[in-house]
């Protein structure tokens, strides 16, 4: 890979952001589908209405759906890394080799043996403290998106008892009532409004469209400083140019050249840059490894 341009390594982040998002979407539909077929259960279930039993394995089986969708986000992690990283690894390459002082010899295979899991465990959200757990967690987002649709039902029951009593329904109504208030939140849950069914509306913004780009940056940026301090080089210049999600340390330093580990005195280090609010989810900057006598001649 040649050394890119400014603009091509902005655009190169946004078609592994893309490729990966559309990744993400179809895990995120497949998962939608199974918690919708979940509460469906709930609505021809007819001791659901009456048994607390049923209603609590019902609720059980609809945690064990988001659980599942964990994994799938998981594995959706570790697929994003390595469709990411190795574009990155040879840009990086690239950029060394085309120095009269530095030269291209690393080996992605070691490099990614050597990375893949600290990338997973630091970047990916869903997983980093329950690695080492003996029982697992869900994440907080699904941990809410599974409350809000066992409220939902919850919700229904209550009610429909209510207006039961007060209406003199008899159990089949009552039950039919029921069923057709669980099969409506079923068709279209209040957890899942961020993306439709088939997965062809996206509401931008939302918590998983953040958290694709923000794995897609971060494996980015950090394989290409992983490769480059690998091979000694410490100086990286931030560019990508500014937006309308730009932060104060984004219209601050950009175009600084900053040290990735501090060892290069006279240069502000990463961390500041990251402790100001540098590189957040709607960052649009990019580094590129800096060389000051070649940017000097």
């Amino acid at each position: 890979m040649p050394p890119l341009s400014e603009t091509k390594r902005n655009l190169l982040l946004a078609r592994h952001t893309a490729d990966n998002q559309r990744d993400m979407v179809r895990v995120l539909a497949k998962g939608r589908e199974r918690v919708e077929a979940r509460i469906l259960k709930a609505a021809r279930e007819k001791r659901f209405a009456t048994s607390r039993r049923i209603r609590d394995g019902i609720y059980k089986d609809i945690s064990q759906e988001y659980m599942r969708l964990q994994g799938d986000l998981d594995q959706w992690s570790t697929r994003s890394i390595n469709r990411t990283m190795r574009p990155w690894f040879d840009l990086a390459q690239a950029d060394l080799a085309a120095t009269a002082a530095d030269k291209a010899a690393a080996s992605f295979t070691a490099f990614s043996a050597k990375h893949v899991e600290e990338y997973f465990e630091r970047i990916h959200p869903f997983n980093a403290k329950r690695l080492a757990a003996v029982n697992v967690h869900l994440n907080p987002q699904l941990t809410r998106m599974l409350d809000t649709d066992v409220r939902a039902l919850r919700s229904a029951v209550v009610d429909t008892f209510r207006e039961s009593m007060v209406e003199g329904l008899t159990a089949p109504e009552r039950w039919k009532r029921l069923s057709s208030r669980v099969a409506e939140y079923a068709d279209n849950p209040r957890s899942w409004q961020f993306i439709d069914r088939g997965g062809r509306k996206w509401k931008k913004g939302n918590y998983f469209d953040m958290l694709n780009r923000t794995v897609s940056a971060n494996v980015a940026r950090d394989t290409y400083h992983d490769a480059l301090a690998d091979e000694g080089h410490d100086l990286v210049e931030l560019i990508g140019g500014l937006s309308s999600n730009s932060h104060d340390a984004c219209i601050k330093w950009e175009g600084a050249v900053f040290s990735m580990t501090g060892a290069t005195k006279g240069y502000p280090t990463l961390d500041q840059y990251v402790a100001e609010g540098g590189f957040h989810p709607n960052c649009v900057h990019v580094t590129v490894a800096y060389f000051p006598a070649k940017q000097a001649g």
